[in-house]
C-alpha cells in the first residue's frame, strides 16, 4: 500500500499498517511507530523526535529552532596537499538553506519517504527517506536538491549537559567521553605531542585527530548513531546544549540504533559493522623487536638467549624488514628463509612490513604496476605521485584496490612474504589517500579517501584467508596490524596497533594518549588494539626512562597487544629496557604474567569475536548504570573479570582506584607474590570491598594495581610455559607440552566462585554446611584433551584455615603435604594433594583426574 498526500491540509487522524509498522497523521504530526520506536516528523516548524515507546522517554530530539534547523549549503574554497599525511584547506560557506516545514509524505512497505521545504529561495526541497525499520533501530538519510550542495548539517538536543556523554568515534586520543569537542571523521597520520608546554596538543591534526576515525558513537542515555558514508563528518558537541553533526558531502545517511542500553546499542553497532576473528594464540604473548633497526642483531641469537639463558618467555618476533616500498634484495631470500624457519624451530614466528605504497626508485615493480594502470590517478591520468617521510623521504604512488587487477598483483607483493616464512607483517598507512586523486571507479578522493584503509586491509584479509573453512570463526595462522582503519575495520582485520606514540607521559601523544586510544577503538567496534611499549619518537623529550619503560610494560601485559617497540626516531639514541639488569627482570615478570594468563585472555577472545566486546573494555561498556564509572578515564575493564589501573604518571607510587557499582571487588595485586626463579605467581587473600567507592592501592615499580570481580577464577598456564606455539626445539617449552591447569580463585563472601575458558571447561566453588562441618565444595570439570593435571590456589576469607580435602561422595581424602611447593612438585600424585598456607591464607589443591568434585573442611 502506497499514499501520498499533503500533510499541511489533513487535520483528522489517519491509521496505516502493514507487516512492520504503522503509521499515523494529523495536522501537527506524522508518527511512525516502528516495532519499539516511535518516531514523530512534526511539520512546521519541520523536526524529528525519536521516543522509546516501551517508556514514553525521548532519545533523540532534532532541533527546530532557527539557525539550529536542519540545513544544507555549498562550501567554497581551496584543499592544500603540503603533505599528503594530512588535509588542510581554506575556505567557507558561501550558500546556506534551512529546513522549515514538512509538506510531503508516502509510503512503502518498510520504508517512508518524506519531502521537506526550506528558506531557498529557489523553493528546492530536501528528501527525507526513512528505511531499513526495525524493532529498535532505523536508517534514515536527507538528500539535497542537487550536488553542488556540499554541506548538510543535523543537530540535536542535549540538554543534559551534566550527564549526556558521547563515546566511540574509532581511535581517539584525547578522552573517552567527546563532550566538549569538535571531532572530525578523516583519516590521516595521527599527529605527536609537542612537549610538556602543550601536553594535550597533537600536531600538526589537533587534539581529536586520529589514524582510525569512525563516524559513530554510543550515548549515555543508551543509544547509539552511526554516519553511513565515507565522506569527512564532524561532530561539534562544545556548544552547551546541542550537537552538531555536518558531512561534506550533499547527502546525510545515518542509521539510529535505539537500545534498551549502551550494551545492547553496542551489540546492533556490532551486528552492522562485523565481528574480529579470533587471533592466532601467539599473538597473544609477548611481541618482541629483536633487532633495534641499528646496530645489526643477531636476531637469532638473541631470541635464544632469551628464552634459554634468561627464561624470558615471549610469541612473535616483529622483524623490521620493509617489502614496501622499495622492496628487498632478492640475493637475501635463503638468507631471510633460514633465519624464520630457525626461528619458528623455537616456537618463535616473525612478522615483517608492507604499506600500500610501491617507491618510484622500485625498478621493475613500480613500472609494472605504472603501465598496468594499479596506481590511484591523478587528475590528469597519470599515477599519482608524492612524498612521505619515514626513515628517509620517499617519493611513492599507492595501489588502488578499487581495481581488482591491482587487487590480485598487490597480493602476489604479500606473497614474498609468506614464502620467506614470515607469519604475518605490521600494516602500515592507508591514511594518505590524496582528495584530488581519482580512482578505478571515478571517485575523488574525497569520496574514497575513508574507505581506502577498509580496502587496504581487505586485500590482505582475502589473499590470507582464501583457505580458511567457511563460517570459522579462527584467524588464519598470520598476524597483519593495522594502525589505519574505518567503519568497520574489524571485520577484515584481528590486529591494532595505536601508530607511534611519543615516548613520554602527556596526554597528547603519551603513555596515557596511547591507552585511550585502545579503549576508544574498543568501544568503536575493534577488540584487540595496543600500543608501542616504550614509545616510538622522542624529538620533544627525552628517550624514555626505565620508569616509563616499565609502567608502559605493566599496561601493554594488560592490553589487546603486548608490543614493545625497540626502534624509533628521535635526538640520540633510543633506551631500552633490556639496558639494565633491573629492566630485563622486570620485563620478564609481565612477559611471564602476560603468558600465564593465556587461557583466560584467549577465553575472552572468543567473547569478543561473539560480542565484538574488546579485551580492554571502558567502563561505559561495562558499567554503564554507573555514571561515577565511566566518567573515571583512567583505569578499565581487562575482560570480564580483572579491574586495571595502570599508573600513568611518573613518580606514583600508587593511585586511587574506584570501584564500580553493582559488584564486589578483591585486591589482587597488593597481596600477589612473584617468585623469580621460576616465574611462578602465588596470588594473595584480601576481603571482599563493595563497590561505589574509591580505595587507594599501592605500587611500587614492580608493581600494576589490578583488582578481580569477587567469585572469578581464572585459569592459567603454567609458569615454565615459554612461547604460545608448538616448539621443535628441544630447550625451549611450548604451551602443548606442560599438561597442567593453573587456577587462581577469589570466592565471594559466601565462598562462591565460578570460571571457564574457551574449551569449555568450568570451574566452580560453592558454600558446603553439611553434618560433618562447613567447608568449600570445589568441582572441576576439565574435560579438554590439552590437560592431565590440574592445581588450584583458592583464597580464603574470614580468616578460616582448611582442616582436610577429600573428594566429594565419600571419596578419600587427598593427601595433605607441608608446603605449596610440595603439592606443585609432586608429580607423582594421582589422588590428589593440598595444603594450607597459614601465612596468605590459600588452599592448595592439585588433582590429577579431569572431572572431580572435592570438600575441602574449615576448622572449626
Amino acid at each position: 500500500m502506497k499514499v501520498c498526500t499533503c500533510l499541511v491540509l489533513v487535520y483528522t487522524c489517519v491509521r496505516f499498517m502493514d507487516a512492520r509498522f504503522t503509521f499515523e497523521e494529523d495536522k501537527n504530526t506524522v508518527v511512525i511507530f516502528s516495532g519499539e520506536l516511535k518516531i514523530e516528523l512534526w511539520k512546521n516548524p519541520y523536526h524529528m523526535v525519536v521516543y522509546d515507546n516501551t517508556t514514553g522517554k525521548s532519545i533523540v530530539t532534532e532541533r527546530s529552532d532557527k539557525g539550529h534547523r536542519l540545513g544544507y549549503g555549498r562550501w567554497a574554497g581551496e584543499y592544500f596537499h603540503i603533505y599528503e599525511g594530512y588535509l588542510w584547506r581554506l575556505g567557507d560557506i558561501v550558500e546556506w538553506y534551512e529546513a522549515t516545514s514538512l509538506v510531503s509524505v508516502s509510503y512503502g512497505s518498510n520504508n517512508v519517504t518524506a519531502y521537506i521545504a526550506t528558506d531557498d529561495p529557489k523553493n528546492r526541497t530536501i528528501e527525507l527517506r526513512l528505511y531499513d525499520l526495525r524493532q529498535r533501530q532505523f536508517s534514515f538519510s536527507f538528500i539535497m536538491p542537487d550536488e553542488s550542495m556540499n554541506r548538510v548539517r543535523w543537530t540535536l538536543d542535549t540538554p543534559d549537559v551534566q550527564h549526556e556523554g558521547f563515546y566511540g568515534f574509532g581511535e581517539r586520543f584525547n578522552s573517552l567521553d567527546q563532550r566538549l569537542y569538535k571531532v572530525g571523521c578523516w583519516t590521516q597520520d595521527g599527529s605527536f605531542s609537542i612537549g610538556k608546554l602543550f601536553p594535550k596538543f597533537r600536531f600538526p591534526g589537533g587534539e581529536s585527530s586520529t589514524y582510525v576515525p569512525m563516524p559513530l558513537f554510543l550515548s549515555t542515555k543508551g543509544y547509539g548513531f552511526q554516519m553511513d558514508t565515507t565522506y569527512r563528518v564532524e561532530f561539534e558537541f562544545s556548544h552547551v546544549y546541542i550537537a552538531e553533526i555536518q558531512i561534506e558531502s550533499n547527502i546525510f545517511a545515518a542509521t539510529l540504533y535505539g537500545g534498551h542500553n549502551v550494551r545492547d546499542s553496542f551489540n546492533r553497532i556490532i551486528e552492522t559493522n562485523g565481528h574480529s576473528l579470533i587471533p592466532p594464540k601467539w599473538a597473544f604473548g609477548p611481541w618482541n623487536q629483536l633487532d633495534d633497526e641499528v646496530t645489526g642483531v643477531n636476531i637469532s641469537l638473541r631470541a635464544e638467549d632469551m628464552l634459554l639463558k634468561y627464561d624470558i618467555p615471549f610469541s612473535m618476533n616483529v622483524n623490521t624488514m620493509h617489502f614496501l616500498p622499495g622492496g628487498v634484495n632478492e640475493s637475501l631470500y635463503p638468507q631471510i628463509l633460514a633465519r624464520n624457519e630457525k626461528l619458528l624451530n623455537m616456537g618463535i614466528p616473525s612478522t615483517a612490513y608492507f604499506n600500500p605504497m610501491v617507491e618510484t626508485s622500485y625498478y621493475g615493480t613500480y613500472a609494472e604496476g605504472a603501465n598496468k594502470g594499479y596506481f590511484t590517478k591523478n587528475e590528469t591520468g597519470d599515477p599519482y605521485q608524492f612524498l612521505y617521510v619515514a626513515a628517509h623521504v620517499f617519493q611513492v604512488s599507492q595501489v588502488d584496490f578499487t581495481n581488482p587487477d591491482a587487487v590480485a598483483w598487490y597480493q602476489s607483493l604479500l606473497q614474498q612474504g609468506i614464502d620467506l616464512q614470515f607469519k604475518g607483517w605490521m600494516y602500515d598507512y592507508g591514511e594518505y589517500t590524496p582528495s584530488n586523486s581519482i580512482n578505478s571507479l571515478n571517485q575523488s578522493g574525497l569520496e574514497s579517501h575513508n574507505e581506502y584503509p577498509l580496502l587496504y586491509q581487505k586485500a590482505c584479509f582475502d589473499h590470507l584467508t582464501a583457505n580458511n573453512t567457511p563460517g570459522s570463526p579462527y584467524a588464519p595462522d598470520y598476524v597483519y596490524y593495522v594502525r589505519s582503519g574505518y567503519t568497520g575495520s574489524q571485520k577484515y582485520t584481528w590486529a591494532h596497533w595505536t601508530g607511534d606514540p611519543s615516548t613520554d607521559w602527556t596526554q597528547g601523544s603519551g603513555m596515557i594518549a596511547q591507552m585511550k586510544g585502545s579503549l576508544n577503538i574498543g568501544i568503536s567496534g575493534m577488540p584487540f588494539s595496543g600500543s608501542d611499549i616504550g614509545g616510538y619518537e622522542w624529538y620533544t623529550d627525552r628517550s624514555p626512562s626505565l620508569e616509563l619503560w616499565v609502567r608502559w610494560t605493566q599496561l601493554g601485559a594488560f592490553s589487546g597487544l603486548m608490543h614493545e617497540q625497540g626502534g624509533g626516531k628521535g635526538f640520540g639514541a633510543k633506551t631500552h629496557i633490556f639496558d639494565t639488569p633491573a629492566g630485563t627482570r622486570l620485563w620478564r615478570k609481565f612477559a611471564k604474567l602476560r603468558t600465564q594468563l593465556f587461557p583466560y585472555i584467549y577465553t575472552q577472545a572468543h567473547i569478543a569475536h561473539e560480542t565484538g566486546l574488546p579485551l580492554m573494555r571502558a567502563h561505559i561498556l561495562e558499567f554503564y548504570d554507573d555514571p561515577e564509572a565511566f566518567l573515571v578515564e583512567d583505569q578499565y575493564m581487562f575482560g570480564d573479570s580483572i579491574l586495571v589501573a595502570p599508573i600513568l604518571s611518573e613518580g606514583w607510587s600508587g593511585r586511587a582506584v574506584y570501584l564500580p557499582k553493582g559488584e564486589t571487588w578483591i585486591d589482587i595485586s597488593s597481596n600477589m607474590t612473584y617468585d623469580e626463579p621460576d616465574g611462578r605467581f602465588r596470588i594473595g587473600q584480601s576481603e571482599p570491598v563493595a563497590g561505589g567507592t574509591f580505595i587507594t592501592v599501592n605500587a611500587p615499580l614492580d608493581t600494576i594495581p589490578l583488582l578481580v570481580r569477587a567469585g572469578t577464577i581464572i585459569p592459567a598456564f603454567d609458569p615454565r610455559v615459554q612461547v604460545l606455539r608448538t616448539a621443535p626445539h628441544p630447550n625451549v617449552t611450548g604451551y602443548d607440552e606442560i599438561r597442567t591447569l593453573h587456577l587462581w580463585a577469589w570466592p565471594d563472601s559466601t565462598s562462591a566462585s565460578s570460571g571457564h575458558d574457551w574449551q569449555g571447561n568450568t570451574f566452580i566453588t560453592l558454600p558446603m554446611s553439611l553434618s560433618v562441618g562447613k567447608g568449600l565444595d570445589v568441582s572441576l570439570n576439565v574435560t579438554s584433551a590439552n590437560y592431565d593435571t590440574v592445581i588450584c590456589q583458592i583464597a580464603i576469607n574470614g580468616g578460616r584455615s582448611v582442616n582436610s580435602v577429600k573428594v566429594a561422595g565419600g571419596g578419600p581424602d587427598l593427601t595433605e603435604m607441608p608446603t605449596w611447593q610440595a603439592v606443585v612438585d609432586d608429580a607423582g600424585t594421582t589422588a590428589g594433594a593440598w595444603t594450607f598456607d597459614t601465612t596468605r591464607y590459600i588452599l592448595w589443591i592439585k588433582v590429577g583426574t579431569k572431572s572431580i568434585d572435592i570438600n575441602a573442611f574449615f576448622k572449626e
